[in-house]
Order: C-alpha cells, then structure tokens, then sequence
C-alpha cells in the first residue's frame, strides 16, 4: 500500500511536470512564429503594401489551417483576419476574445499570452504590438492555436502513467501473495500442525529448518523445546 502511494504521488509528479513542459513548449512555438510574422506584417505596413499582409496569412494558411490570426490597424479595428478554425474569423473564448488580447497589447505595447481556459489547454492567444522604426504603434497581431494536439499528447502521457502504476500494484500484490505464502503462510501452516501432533502426545515430531529468517529460528526453538 505504502509503495502504491508513493508510486502514485510520484505519477501525479509526472503529469503535472509533463504538463508544465507541453504548456513552455507551445509557447515558445508561438512567440517564434509571432516575431516571424510580427517582423514581415511591419515591414509590409511601413511600406504601406495590405495585400503583402493578406499573402503572409494565406501561406501561414496552407502550411498550418488550425492557427488563427488576425492583424490590427492602430485604432483597434481588423484589418486582415483568416485561417480560423470552425470559420469563425473572431471567435470569443474563456480567456479573452481576438479583440480583447489585441486591444491589450496595443495598450501595454507588449506581448499578450493567454491559454485558454485560463491555466487550460483549449487555446493559445498570443498578441504582439506592431511597431514602425520610431517605435510608434502601427497596429496590432493576434495568433490562435488550438491546442488539440498538446492535449492528445497529455491524455497518452497520462494513460502511460496510470498504466505503470497499474501494473506495480498487481505485480506488487501477486509478488506479496506468492512470497508471502512460500514464506510464511506455509512454514507456519506445518508448525500448527506440528503443535497439534505434539497436543496428541507426539513428542518426537520436528520441524524441517529450511530457512535463516525469523520463521526458520522460531521452527528451531520449537525443535529444542
């Protein structure tokens, strides 16, 4: 019990780690694909060329159709919006919705990152200022990540873990059963029916001393007595 405890405490250890290392993982994808993109929507919108932006968004479209992404004019208002999941070019999640990470980093001039459900693994938003040379505000980048594939990838860690911890416990407990009963449940088995030789008046019986543990030194004090 005191073992299936430990090795239990210690699985919950795994998962949560586990979790931890999905959860800096699909972050730091989406920070190197938001300065990708954050870089090339600038240097587009300093040159004033909108349908260079909207080529960004349709090639992101075709490597990766799950990621959403949106690009905001400096008032807050969409500019260019696509590959959304579900057609949804703006949808709300618990967390926050595009507008509501994009209006954030306009606001900070930061990068805005929310997993969504708040601490989940639904969604990531990830928004970023875009900025000209002088450092002035030209608008804003949102991207969306389902995050499916890091869910399947926890739920396979996890049925891993339970499947360890599964096997130790029958393994333990077939383990306790069988020596338990080739080293104690059987020695002293012959003892009670050594002693009940000896209450009919068997005074010659002896036990065989097969073993140096406590069984084999209780068997040789029966001997003697």
């Amino acid at each position: 019990v005191a073992g299936s405890v430990i090795f239990g405490l210690y699985a919950i250890y795994l998962v949560r780690a586990e979790r931890r290392e999905l959860h800096a993982a699909v972050e730091r994808e989406a920070r190197l694909l938001g300065r990708t993109l954050q870089a090339s929507i600038e240097h587009a919108l300093r040159d004033r060329q909108l349908g260079d932006i909207r080529d960004v968004v349709r090639e992101l479209g075709i490597v990766d159709q799950t990621v959403g992404v949106a690009v905001y004019g400096p008032g807050g208002d969409p500019i260019v919006t696509g590959n959304s999941t579900g057609g949804d070019a703006r949808p709300s999640a618990t967390g926050g919705s595009w507008d509501d990470v994009a209006a954030q980093a306009l606001r900070q001039r930061g990068t805005v990152l929310r997993f969504a459900p708040e601490g989940g693994l639904d969604r990531l938003l990830l928004a970023m200022p875009l900025l000209s040379d002088k450092g002035d505000v030209m608008g804003g980048l949102v991207l969306d990540r389902p995050l499916r594939d890091v869910r399947r990838d926890l739920r396979a860690t996890i049925r891993g873990v339970m499947s360890s911890v599964i096997v130790f416990v029958l393994t333990s407990t077939l383990l306790g059963v069988v020596l338990g009963t080739v080293y104690i449940t059987r020695p002293l088995a012959r003892m009670v029916a050594a002693m009940r030789r000896v209450r009919d008046g068997d005074l010659e019986v002896e036990l065989d001393i097969d073993s140096r543990d406590e069984v084999g030194e209780l068997s040789e004090q029966f001997n003697v007595m």
